[in-house]
């Protein structure tokens, strides 16, 4: 009797959640149409901060903003009644440098803000809990990815579960990411007549980067890209700077797939008796699939009649929520929004 009491008053509660959302529809919209209106790159997003924290104040959440050493960061609280779990919701709002909103994090907040309001209206001191409205900047990784900053410096320690949405052609939840890291590399060469040339050591590691490939598993996915003009053809360059990127299904595979083109590196400028540094490395960590969250997500996605429902994705790209699925358990969850076949960041 009881159990069917709880489940009565649950279904009540969905039912009242549904009906503050669809209240809320307008306003969402609004906030979606003007991050989008204005795209900013990691660690500018004031105006998406602005509007976002400014809609949760005005419904009686706290704010803090520029936090965990993150400048474009930010932390929404309400509190209802005394103790309870403590529910993170988070949001990502970078765009794509260069393009734009291409991979639909202008609607991401809105979700969380109206999410966090719905819930927010609709307990009370008897069902106690807080809600926390988590702002990470730059997940797209122009800088070094927020939510990496973040756990670095602390954040994410007061939430119970960590639950982030995101656009895609599908509803559905994702089972594994791949681990990530990215890091710059500045070849420099002595001057003079006789310098040896940057450019070469750049385009040798690139060449043993690319032998790498057939002697790796097939999860992984490497990337290299020049980042900064290396001179002119017949000009001896003695500074050339790239971008290293791996990615891997394994963390511990990762780690040691890095030591590798590190050594890769250290070999070409030792052929071409130049010299290299390393910007600090930027990991992110790769998902890993929480079972009772994916039940509770599909069987409120059927409820809630969500459309194009599928199974989880077995893997998805990488991103900087694995980091804080190291500190907090969490899931990714995907929203249809498009039709199949249209990629993201386009």
């Amino acid at each position: 009797m009881l159990y069917e009491q709880k489940r009565k008053e649950g279904e009540t509660m969905k039912q009242q959640l549904y009906s503050v959302v669809d209240s809320l529809k307008e306003t969402l919209w609004d906030l979606s149409d003007q991050i989008h209106d204005h795209p900013e790159i990691g660690f500018q997003e004031y105006f998406a901060v602005g509007l976002l924290t400014d809609c949760l104040k005005k419904h009686g959440f706290s704010v803090e903003t520029g936090i965990y050493g993150a400048p474009t960061s930010f932390r929404c609280v309400y509190q209802i009644g005394e103790g309870g779990p403590s529910i993170g919701l988070l949001c990502e709002y970078d765009a794509l440098r260069g393009l734009g909103h291409g991979c639909a994090h202008h609607m991401q907040g809105p979700v969380a803000v109206g999410a966090a309001i719905a819930l927010k209206e609709v307990l009370d001191a008897s069902t106690p809990c807080k809600i926390v409205v988590y702002g990470c900047p730059d997940e797209e990784g122009a800088a070094a990815g927020g939510k990496l900053v973040m756990c670095e410096n602390g954040g994410f320690r007061d939430i119970d579960v960590a639950l982030i949405s995101h656009g895609s052609a599908n509803t559905q939840a994702d089972r594994q990411s791949l681990a990530r890291v990215k890091f710059n590399v500045d070849f420099s060469g002595p001057d003079g007549l006789e310098a040896t040339s940057a450019t070469e050591a750049m385009l040798l590691a690139f060449q043993a980067f690319e032998f790498m490939r057939e002697h790796v598993k097939d999860d992984t996915r490497l990337h290299y890209c020049p980042i900064q003009e290396s001179g002119q053809p017949g000009i001896v360059s003695n500074h050339a700077k790239a971008t290293f990127e791996i990615r891997s299904r394994s963390n511990g595979r990762l780690d040691t797939m890095v030591d590798w083109v590190k050594d890769i590196v250290r070999a070409a400028c030792m052929m071409t008796e130049t010299t290299f540094t390393i910007s600090k490395e930027s990991k992110y960590y790769g998902k890993f699939p929480v079972e009772i969250l994916h039940e509770l997500f599909y069987a409120n996605a059927e409820q809630a009649d969500a459309h194009k429902i599928a199974p989880p994705r077995p893997r998805t790209g990488s991103t900087d929520f694995g980091n804080v699925m190291q500190v907090v358990p969490g899931i990714g969850i995907r929203l249809c929004i498009m039709e199949e076949n249209y990629p993201i960041h386009s």
